[in-house]
């Protein structure tokens, strides 16, 4: 089979700690989390290659962008229309995928089938697999060359210069490949109805796990849903929670299954990434990057440094199983869409998110004018200080892929996936302020 089209891996968003403390008033809230929007402000003053030559012909050619609904949207189709002003020969679809869950099965079944109805241009935090595993089955490029090249939409600044270098360390898989180009911060929190939560005699958000569950009784005995969120097969909110739990229990004992010099999995590229990491019990964010060893991993398991089933652990999913009590009817199935339309239909007091969805809300409160109502966010709580379980405050949460999953077309389609990378430098640089703007 022909691969008339393959993915190019570049646009991702940048997993950090929690959403900032925002809010929004009715019809016209102006609320946008700090690491968003330091992500848009910083990461995408992008570079790229320059167009072919007056002289040469220009095919006929259309280069398919794959987003979510709500993300980016408005944004992506400015930064489409100034490409195609410049280049009237290339026609940018900007395609939107209903939901996460979609996106990731679509991605990978359109490649296992060949490619030839994949996306050109995808978000990198949902292939459905690890990052090293999607280049090596082709599905995506490995882009080591192509950010370090002039972009005459740039003054000739590279990529890899005109994107902020604090970001860079987050677009390498873990065999030292850049895979992606980092292309926004977000984060992720609990979005609340203040309305609501004033009408159970709650006045202020919640700091700590305690607290919160105290807040979430006081709904609950007003007969208010208490929090809304999707545990739906594929999705992965709950997986959110979990992370920066683990996270925060093992932050300590990451140096310990970093991949180090004699492991077999370690190669240049690797030790010159994970020799940068020193831990800093001050810095939550010391190890992004760094490359971890699956062996080490097991071996740290096994030797009871850290207990599974421990008390740490058992702080975890005892909270979590209390969250769960609080949850909308149904959230075993329920899909975010619906989760979110409770919450916005103002039936459902708190909702589990991240910043993207802050331009969805402003907009639907917007919509609903009058009907509207008093919004803010709070932040992956923290437990009193009198408790131990968990030491310190949480941080973030990281996000494991599945098994490596081999494909044998990889050649064809690493010679087809460049055809959207003319397109990406300018795509890049325009869409800065547009999705900014829209989101």
């Amino acid at each position: 089979m022909f691969v008339k089209k393959t993915a190019l891996l570049l646009a991702s968003s940048l997993a950090v700690a929690s959403l900032s403390a925002c809010s929004g008033s009715k019809g016209n809230g102006n609320a946008s989390p700090s690491a968003s929007d330091a992500g848009a402000s910083s990461s995408v003053s992008a570079s790229g290659t320059a167009s072919a030559s007056a002289g040469e012909p220009k095919a006929k050619k259309t280069i398919v962008f794959s987003t979510i609904t709500n993300y980016y949207t408005a944004g992506l189709q400015l930064a489409a229309e100034d490409y195609q002003k410049l280049h009237p020969e290339t026609t940018v679809k900007i395609d939107i995928v209903s939901d996460n869950t979609t996106y990731q099965t679509s991605f990978q079944a359109k490649m296992a089938a060949g490619g030839d109805d994949a996306p050109d241009i995808v978000h990198a935090n949902l292939l459905g697999d690890t990052p090293a595993n999607n280049v090596k089955k082709g599905y995506i490029l490995k882009l080591n060359d192509f950010v370090k090249a002039p972009n005459a939409y740039n003054n000739g600044t590279t990529l890899y210069d005109g994107i902020n270098g604090d970001y860079w360390p987050y677009a390498y898989t873990s065999d030292g490949d850049i895979f992606m180009l980092p292309f926004d911060l977000v984060g992720t929190g609990f979005y609340y109805n203040k309305d609501l939560f004033a009408k159970a005699g709650i006045t202020e958000a919640p700091t700590t796990w305690e607290d919160l569950f105290a807040d979430l009784q006081k709904l609950k005995d007003q007969k208010i849903i208490p929090l809304s969120m999707s545990q739906a097969t594929g999705s992965d909110y709950e997986g959110w929670m979990v992370g920066a739990f683990e996270d925060w229990a093992n932050r300590s004992l990451i140096p310990d299954i970093l991949v180090q010099p004699g492991d077999a999995r370690n190669t240049p590229e690797v030790e010159a990434i994970n020799g940068k990491v020193k831990y800093d019990p001050a810095n939550p964010f010391f190890d992004i990057g760094a490359v971890v060893d699956a062996e080490r991993t097991m071996a740290l398991w096994k030797s009871g440094k850290y207990d599974l089933l421990g008390p740490a652990e058992q702080k975890i999913w005892s909270t979590l199983k209390q969250l769960s009590t609080y949850l909308q009817p149904g959230y075993a199935t329920m899909k975010d869409a619906d989760a979110y339309q409770l919450f916005i239909s103002g039936k459902a007091a708190a909702y589990w998110n991240g910043s993207w969805q802050v331009g969805q809300i402003l907009k639907d409160q917007q919509a609903l004018g009058d009907k509207g109502f008093e919004w803010g966010t709070f932040k992956f709580p923290r437990l009193q200080r009198s408790r131990s379980e968990l030491p310190g405050r949480p941080a973030r949460y990281s996000r494991a892929g599945p098994p490596d999953r081999r494909h044998r077309q990889e050649g064809r389609r690493h010679g087809r996936a460049r055809r959207g990378l003319p397109a990406i430098p300018l795509l890049a640089r325009r869409s800065a302020k547009g999705v900014h703007d829209d989101d």
